[in-house]
């Protein structure tokens, strides 16, 4: 994926990062952005223009699979990657 980002002339990186509905609201906001924000890091790191790239955090809106409150759910916590 990186270098097929690198190849093009013009690109825009978003990276959004997501997480369980274990938590408070406050607490996964927090930790969405951070887990947007290594992702980012690590492809600036690769190679990818850190100004083309950026990083959001969604908490536990739009989960990948839907849960209760308080339910603990791997395939929530996690990072989209959308690149334009």
């Amino acid at each position: 994926m990186f270098e097929d980002i690198k190849r093009r002339p013009v690109y825009q990186v978003e990276v959004i990062g997501y997480t369980d509905t274990t938590g408070t609201q406050e607490l996964n906001q927090r930790l969405s952005l951070q887990r947007a924000q290594a992702v980012r890091d690590l492809l600036a790191k690769d190679g990818v223009a850190a100004a083309s790239i950026s990083a959001a955090g969604r908490g536990k809106l739009d989960p990948e699979v839907p849960t209760a409150d308080q339910v603990n759910e791997p395939r929530n916590r996690r990072v989209v990657i959308t690149v334009r």
